[in-house]
């Protein structure tokens, strides 16, 4: 084991040692490579970056089971082929005050087709109803029979792209994603 070099390696890559606390068994297989070898890759650290960024804080708390509606990001959306023909199916990933939960299941046809002219429903989010079953793991759940709809499009920022501003409700429809004070406060045109 080299105890220092993997001391010094944490003190050179600020927030290292935070992600490779988070609980996930990609980070903890990090965190023992470290051990032995006294450092990482350039790759390695970013994987241990991107974990902890998915997982929020770092920690996962259990998933609700049974009926629930909940909002998330869709972190992943892939086509799995059934009897029935071709199934989109969507991880989704809830962020709560104590932690992160994910749940799976076939995506809501009105997600999808509302999506759809925006750029897809990967990276948008969602609010969804449903029924949670558990999985072995206990911040992952099943989807059975979700019906949902989409509150924020990828596509769609989150601060105005005029003033920089966060955009608050009254987004007019005319210019997606730019603020009501900015459109209150453009010239006006001349016909």
């Amino acid at each position: 084991m080299k105890t220092v070099e993997a001391t010094r390696f944490l003190e050179d890559h600020p927030g290292l040692r935070d992600a490779l606390s988070a609980d996930h068994p990609i980070t903890r297989d990090l965190l023992e490579q470290l051990r032995i070898k006294g450092s990482l890759s350039d790759k390695q650290v970013a994987l241990a970056m991107k974990l902890v960024n998915e997982v929020g804080d770092g920690k996962h708390v259990p998933a609700p089971i049974g009926k629930a509606t909940f909002e998330g990001l869709v972190i992943s959306l892939k086509t799995h082929t059934t009897e029935f023909g071709e199934v989109w199916r969507a991880t989704i990933q809830v962020k709560t005050t104590q932690g992160v939960w994910l749940a799976w299941g076939t995506a809501p046809a009105a997600c999808l087709s509302e999506a759809g002219p925006h750029g897809g429903l990967l990276h948008c989010m969602v609010q969804i109803k449903c029924t949670l079953e558990a999985s072995r793991e206990p911040h992952f759940a099943f989807m059975k029979r979700p019906r949902g709809k989409v509150i924020r499009f990828a596509c769609e920022p989150k601060t105005c792209l005029q003033c920089q501003r966060d955009k608050d409700d009254s987004v007019q429809q005319e210019l997606p994603g730019v603020c009501s004070s900015t459109l209150d406060h453009r010239p006006s045109t001349i016909d």
